[in-house]
């Protein structure tokens, strides 16, 4: 019997036609969009049992990559959907993407920063003893993209966002990962300067990120 997955190299791209859906079944891939003056922003990161509707070529410079080697499912719509449970993961798909938008829309990049993490902690977070460990690589050029700075801003917030307490930056082979500490009481346990949190901005999904 033929094996349905389709596996890709860290880096390689993903086609993805507009009538079909697309099912991480290992690994990561990363959603992108290429602007005009040739600046690439990150748009999020999808994990097992995450789904990708595929989108017309009227819809911009949309693409898709494998973000560390994966392997994907691809159907059409007209299966996918009589999938079960796929409802449930369409709804949880469009509330990845809202909750990442909110972020991207915050006015303070240290803020906007913060949120982005916070996100990857809840989608991809792993329990440790320093707090929840962001399992999956991503460089300080991917972030900045996703948060709309420099390669330098984003160092200079991350190193502020580590003397504040708010981040532990974990050495992992040739690069780092990052790790949200964890607060007892459901708040920080001594006071790290002003909240990053405003009252009208989306709530992180992170439980542990300050109010």
């Amino acid at each position: 019997m033929t094996n349905p997955h389709r596996h890709y190299k860290a880096g390689e791209r993903i086609r993805l036609g507009p009538e079909s859906v697309l099912e991480v079944v290992s690994g990561v891939v990363a959603l992108t969009i290429l602007h005009e003056d040739g600046a690439e922003v990150l748009l999020g990161l999808l994990g097992p049992g995450q789904v990708l509707a595929g989108h017309s070529r009227d819809s911009g410079c949309l693409q898709i990559y494998a973000h560390v080697e994966t392997a994907i499912w691809v159907q059409p719509w007209s299966k996918a959907v009589l999938q079960p449970g796929f409802a449930d993961r369409l709804r949880d798909r469009l509330r990845t993407l809202e909750a990442w938008a909110a972020m991207q829309a915050r006015p303070s990049l240290e803020r906007r920063l913060f949120g982005i993490l916070s996100l990857l902690a809840e989608q991809f977070g792993r329990p440790t003893s320093q707090g929840e460990e962001i399992a999956v690589g991503i460089t300080q050029a991917q972030l900045a993209s996703a948060v709309g700075a420099t390669r330098s801003t984003v160092t200079r917030l991350l190193g502020r966002l580590r003397r504040r307490g708010l981040l532990i930056a974990i050495r992992s082979g040739r690069g780092e990962r990052y790790c949200l500490p964890r607060w007892e009481g459901g708040g920080p346990a001594a006071d790290t300067g002003p909240s990053l949190q405003k009252p009208c901005d989306f709530a992180p999904l992170h439980r542990h990120a300050l109010v």
